[in-house]
């Protein structure tokens, strides 16, 4: 369900939006803008696209080979980190090129900070990501009592 939705944000990005789009909230703006990242994390790999590929792919192979060995709290994390990586190797497929579209700035004393540009399908990894980590600390501390 994750990676249809992101999928057609990212249709919506690239097919709908012609230029950027801002969203103020109470403490934030949130910009939609689509934008072409034929590389890895800001772009970095982009000029060696079949290794990158092949990293994806181990990577992905990696997660598949926990998720069997792994326990439920720890699965559902790989999930996220799945939907996630699947819906961006997708847009590798689709656009040649992960689509990001959305950024986050907040406005604060010290000036405006802003993220970089990403999509939903990074925000699952984050997520997984995160997860996972706390999960492994309170195993962790668990094991230390």
């Amino acid at each position: 369900m994750v990676v249809l939705l992101d999928q057609g944000l990212k249709w919506g990005a690239v097919h709908v939006l012609e230029s950027t789009w801002d969203c103020s909230l109470v403490f934030f703006t949130l910009t939609f803008v689509a934008h072409s990242n034929p590389g890895s994390v800001w772009g970095h790999l982009s000029h060696v696209p079949l290794f990158l590929l092949t990293v994806r792919f181990v990577v992905l192979m990696f997660l598949l080979a926990q998720w069997f060995r792994s326990d439920l709290p720890r699965r559902e994390c790989i999930v996220w980190i799945l939907c996630g990586a699947m819906s961006n190797l997708c847009d590798v497929y689709f656009y040649g090129a992960v689509i990001d579209f959305a950024s986050l700035s907040l406005n604060t004393s010290l000036g405006l900070l802003s993220s970089p540009i990403f999509n939903l399908g990074d925000v699952c990894i984050l997520i997984g990501m995160v997860r996972w980590m706390h999960y492994e600390w309170e195993k962790h501390q668990h094991q230390h009592l």
